[in-house]
Parts: structure tokens; sequence; C-alpha cells
């Protein structure tokens, strides 16, 4: 919904003893490489190679951020969305096993756990405090007394349209609202400065998929950072971006923090362009006087850069997935369906991680 406007020199407007993992890193080549590792925890997940090549269950484009323009599938294999993890019982995990998969979603950013299974709310809530801590993040809403049992904790999220299908007034298929506009999931708002070295995991688990199809967009940040000319690595670094607080009313008036536009990642030391958390709570220093229309305009500009150098995994969701990602690593967006036709349940969880 942003109007278009022309660029200036500088940049600104002128406005994750029995697993299989298949492990596909970058490459640079067209050809498609793979390594299927037959793994045992209670080694650390001590890897033994052997050759083989596999399809990876997804589907990877590149795209033009906020411009919304359709997403064309590419051929060559990419790191994110990758990174799959098979035959994995979640609920007896050993600190070894846990430990890996932390190392691991530092390293490839996302990682999709083919569970097989369903697990109920507080079986992900207790997956994610004995994986990655228990700075846990409580849902800032009461509960509903129409959600069952099975679905219901204090610190999980309930997404799409559990309650049943909703009669909504007809709108345009192709607009984007709300998640659905590329975004950092809501944490509070870091302290003034470098961000706290303490990555924020968002974990999503599909109950129900809308429909066969229906999947979760995710742009990497730090291929977009890699990817970048020399010139423009050198503007984003100079730059900083104003994080509104997620949680504040408004705009105008809550708390916001400074933080520099290229962020250093606490355990990988990786590079990745850090755009803040979303359209409406993100200014660019410097615009800080200019109207919310034109600081908007500013920040989809920037995500479009960064998509159009960046990798986009769309992740199809399949019975029992546990998708994992790194909100310092990537931004993600959920894809339109009509709630008045398509049902969708799916649980999210996010903590915040001290632990390498």
């Amino acid at each position: 919904g942003a109007p278009q406007h022309q660029a200036a020199s500088d940049g600104r407007l002128a406005g994750y003893d029995r697993i299989i993992l298949l492990h596909m890193p970058m490459v640079c080549s067209r050809s498609v490489r793979a390594v299927l590792c037959h793994c045992r925890f209670q080694t650390a997940l001590k890897k033994h190679s052997i050759d083989s090549v596999r399809t990876v269950r997804s589907s990877r484009s590149r795209s033009r951020g906020c411009s919304e323009a359709a997403c064309q599938p590419r051929t060559e294999p990419r790191k994110l969305g990758s990174y799959v993890v098979s035959d994995l019982n979640i609920r007896n995990l050993g600190s070894d096993a846990r430990h890996a998969l932390r190392r691991d979603l530092w390293e490839h950013g996302l990682l999709v756990l083919k569970t097989g299974s369903v697990m109920t709310a507080s079986e992900l809530e207790t997956f994610a405090r004995d994986t990655f801590g228990n700075e846990v993040l409580p849902i800032q809403a009461p509960r509903d007394s129409k959600i069952p049992d099975e679905l219901y904790s204090p610190f999980v999220a309930l997404m799409g349209n559990p309650k049943g299908l909703e009669q909504l007034r007809p709108s345009n298929s192709e607009a984007r609202v709300g998640t659905q506009i590329w975004h950092v999931d809501k944490q509070p708002l870091p302290k003034q400065g470098p961000p706290e070295d303490k990555p924020y995991v968002a974990m999503m688990h599909v109950i129900q998929n809308a429909f066969p199809g229906h999947a979760t967009s995710f742009l990497d940040m730090r291929t977009a950072q890699e990817n970048l000319t020399s010139s423009r690595q050198a503007w984003w670094l100079a730059q900083s971006m104003w994080h509104l607080d997620p949680f504040g009313a408004n705009r105008d008036k809550c708390l916001r923090a400074l933080h520099p536009l290229v962020h250093h990642h606490v355990f990988t030391g990786k590079l990745s362009l850090h755009v803040g958390p979303s359209r409406e709570r993100s200014i660019l220093q410097g615009m800080e006087k200019d109207t919310q229309e034109m600081q908007e305009a500013n920040w989809c500009y920037l995500v479009d850069e960064a998509a159009s150098v960046g990798d986009v995994y769309h992740h199809v969701w399949e019975h029992g997935d546990l998708v994992i990602w790194d909100n310092s690593q990537l931004l993600h967006r959920s894809n339109p369906y009509d709630k008045s036709e398509h049902l969708r349940k799916a649980l999210r969880v996010g903590v915040i991680c001290a632990e390498e």
C-alpha cells in the first residue's frame, strides 16, 4: 500500500540414537549438493557423511519485498529452508541434542523439524523452555473460553481461525495486511545501543493447515547482507534505525531505541541486516520529522533491497511440522487465505535465548 518514491543516491527515499539430517549448504553453482547424515545425540551429533542427493520439499524464490510482486521459484539451492530434521521425537531429547539444535539454528537461521505428530500447546512450551531457556514471552491476551485445553498455554499463541470459519467482508486477495507483511515477532524493546546478546527464537507448529500448499515465507537477512555490493554494505553499516515499542499503543509517544542497521550475531559473529520490528514500528535515523507515510515507504524500500539480494524461502506446511527461526537473522510473513472457506490452526511460541 505504500506509494512509489524516487530513491535518493544515499539509499534513503527522496523520499535448525535416531535422526536423519538433510543438510544442503549454500553453493555457488546450480548443481544440487547434499549430505545425508546419520547421527547419535549421545555423541553430540557427531556427523558421519555419505554421498546422497535428495530433493528438499520446499520452494525458494526471489521476491520484491513490500512491493508484493509474484514470487518465482528458482532452481539453485540455498541455505535457508534446506536444513531438515526427520523422525525426531522432540519430547525425549538430551542436553547434547538440544545444544546441537541451538548450534544449528544459529548457523542456518531456520530449522524444519518433521516430528510426524501434533503437539499440545503445553508440550510446545516445554520444548521451548528445555531447549532455549526460560525467557519465554507470555501472551498479551486473556484466555478464550472456547479454546480447548490442548490448544491453550499462557505462553503459546494460537494462530489462524481456530474457532471456525469467519464471515468476512469482501477484500482484495492481493493486498497484504498485518502479519502478511514482512516483520519480526513482537518482543520487548531492547535497551538503547546494540541489541542485547540474546537472540529471539520463534517457533510455529501447524495443527491444521488452511489448504494443501499454504505456506509461510521467510527472508534471510544474512544472505542479503552478504550479497549487497560493497558500496551498499558500507551504506547499511553506517545507518541506524529507531525501533518503536511493538506493544505501545501510541506510535508517537511509545518508547523507542536506536539500533544499527547491521547486526553482529552473538554466537556466530555473522552480519545480518536489521531493519526493526515492522513497517509501522521502524523509523530510519534522520527521518524522524518526515510523515509516517514517508517513513513506512522508506522502510519498504530497504526491505525491497534486502529481498532482491537475500534468500526467500516459502515453507509449505505438512502434518507435524515444527519450524524454528532466529528473528535476529530473518524476516517472515504469513500468506493470505480465505478465512470464510479455510480453517487454520497453529501454535507459536517465542523465547529469548542466552545459551549458545
